[in-house]
């Protein structure tokens, strides 16, 4: 019984797998440039993340700055 119940769920789970294909190609289909859409999408996040990385180093580099310039004014 088990190996059926566990046979009836993976035919369910690959149902919705590919019903969730045949909506996204129904949608590609009626906006052919929603792939160009998704894409730019990705491309944002991944300028996003990047942006944010960079932010992240420049505000270390500011902080070493001014802990060099807060040590020169030790040293005076």
């Amino acid at each position: 019984m088990a190996q059926a119940d566990s046979k009836y769920i993976e035919v369910q789970r690959e149902n919705e797998v590919l019903k969730s294909n045949m909506n996204l190609l129904i949608k590609q289909m009626k906006n052919p440039n929603g792939s160009i859409i998704i894409q730019l999408q990705a491309r944002i996040a991944e300028l996003e993340r990047e942006a944010r990385a960079r932010q992240l180093v420049i505000e270390a580099l500011c902080a070493k700055m001014k802990r060099g310039t807060d040590d020169e004014r030790e040293y005076e």
